[in-house]
């Protein structure tokens, strides 16, 4: 839930009112005004790289971070694939307390395992498919950070100047803006 919009003195910190009147503490007209957005958001991250030799095949492929498992649990993920040293080396942490999975062996006797399994499709379809629900879902959360940073301000303008501001200063705000999570 979204908390009403507090206006401090710049100087002293005491609470003022959100007119344009001195603080009644130290006379200052400088304001702090904060808005407190209240949301959860847990953050994964990953990182993958593949290596190509110069005709453009791919020979290596490594990934290691934060992957939604084919039955709804976030897990701890590293892989490597090198064809050219025909490896391959899998491990998957659970934070439930299942034991960890390990794999390593060649790549030249792996067939119909894992995610190559005809009957494992429909779970990765799932898979994919919570993958993009997740991606929307932060997408609108980043939106509604930006709203509420450019309605912030945008308030803050009015109140300072009493008009609204033009498309030079909305620029300079937005590029004040943090960033997306």
């Amino acid at each position: 839930m979204d908390q009403p919009l507090s206006a401090r003195c710049g100087k002293c910190g005491e609470p003022v009112p959100e007119d344009h009147s001195p603080c009644p503490s130290c006379g200052a007209t400088t304001r702090n005004l904060t808005r407190t957005v209240n949301d959860e958001l847990t953050l994964r991250s990953s990182l993958g790289l593949i290596a190509t030799h110069g005709s453009g095949e791919v020979f290596h492929e490594q990934y290691v971070g934060d992957s939604l498992s084919a039955d709804g649990v976030w897990v701890r993920e590293e892989w490597v694939r090198d064809k050219d040293v025909d490896l391959e080396r899998h491990k998957v942490v659970f934070p439930d307390g299942r034991p960890d999975h390990r794999h390593e062996g060649r790549l030249t006797e792996k067939r119909g395992h894992g995610s190559d399994k005809p009957e494992l499709r429909a779970q990765r379809e799932e898979l994919a498919r919570r993958k993009q629900e997740a991606h929307f879902a932060r997408k609108l959360l980043n939106d509604r950070a930006r709203t509420e940073f450019v309605a912030g301000a945008e308030e803050e303008w009015r109140r300072r100047t009493g008009r609204p501001m033009t498309a030079e200063e909305m620029e300079r705000v937005l590029r004040r803006y943090p960033g997306d999570v």
